[in-house]
């Protein structure tokens, strides 16, 4: 608001954020007309009613929603009812015998879409096949599991041994098992309508405070890096578990999407790829003294580069 002051010695209040209509009548539209978006499909030769459809999917919403999450049918299958699960990125289960919820998010990789799945630990019967429906649907080339081997949820991904698992209609059998500091394990999945799969398995058992990076964090990289070292760049080709599927998930996506774009782009862009995370995956991160001591881990890889 501005106080303009006249010949007369009166003074007046002027609101200086209003515009001129005439100002207005000037300007040129800003909304794109409809036959735009009709010339543009037509020289894609996409259908307007499909490009119509992909553009609604793809516009992300300003506001998440999490409909799913509280929905009363799904709340036996949430572990924790603190960390909510987003519409937008949640994976939707299509293989059968069962619904189409589980606890676990699609996230982009640096260059890819949906790269990564981040996935609460299954922690009951139901969860269990949920899990092994999960595992079959997505076919991911890498289970990285952040939790100890000897663990209620770490025995229900992975059998003992060389041993097999039927849940929910799906088979786990382990082809092979490695064991030296880390647990490495060949899984073979068969029984859903998606076919048969091989998934590499590997824990970091050495993981036991929620609020605490291990010191043996990059070592386990570079151990599960030397076993997998080429793992396509497609949707869903490293599925990332921990008990609640975002504290120590997340660290495990910073990580490697920060590692690569130093390889590859030679620089770091940290606060992007965690706004990127925490909006595909609710209470990613949250947590300070993890945030600090990724920061200590990622400060050390990049002295590799410099």
């Amino acid at each position: 608001m501005d106080v303009i002051k006249k010949k007369d010695g009166t003074t007046s209040v002027v609101n200086a954020g209003k515009i001129s209509q005439r100002s207005m009548r000037k300007q040129k539209s800003r909304f794109f007309h409809p036959m735009m978006l009709v010339q543009y499909l037509t020289e894609n030769k996409k259908p307007i009613h499909e490009g119509i459809q992909a553009a609604f999917v793809d516009i992300c919403r300003e506001s998440p929603t999490y409909f799913e999450f509280f929905n009363d049918k799904n709340t036996t299958r949430n572990r924790n009812q603190k960390t909510l699960l987003n519409d937008y990125s949640r994976v939707v289960l299509t293989e059968p015998s069962g619904g189409d919820y589980y606890h676990a998010s699609y996230v982009d990789g640096l260059s890819t879409p949906k790269q990564y799945v981040l996935a609460q630990a299954p922690f009951s019967k139901e969860t269990e096949a949920d899990f092994h429906r999960l595992v079959s649907q997505l076919k991911p080339e890498v289970i990285v599991m952040l939790m100890n081997e000897e663990s209620n949820e770490g025995k229900s991904v992975c059998p003992e041994g060389k041993g097999e698992k039927t849940c929910g209609g799906i088979k786990f059998k382990v082809e092979e098992e490695n064991k030296s500091k880390y647990r490495h394990v060949k899984l073979a999945v068969s029984g859903g309508k998606s076919g048969v799969s091989k998934a590499n398995v590997f824990y970091m058992s050495t993981w036991t405070d929620d609020k605490k990076l291990p010191g043996d964090l990059m070592e386990f990289k570079e151990f599960v890096q030397k076993k997998c070292p080429t793992v396509p760049a497609r949707e869903a080709a490293s599925l990332v578990i921990c008990k609640n599927g975002a504290k120590r998930s997340g660290v495990w996506y910073i990580m490697e999407t920060e590692t690569e774009r130093l390889e590859t782009k030679k620089r770091i862009r940290f606060s992007e790829s965690i706004r990127q995370l925490r909006y595909q995956r609710y209470g990613a991160l949250d947590c300070f003294e993890l945030y600090t001591g990724l920061i200590d881990i990622m400060q050390k890889v990049a002295s590799k580069y410099v």
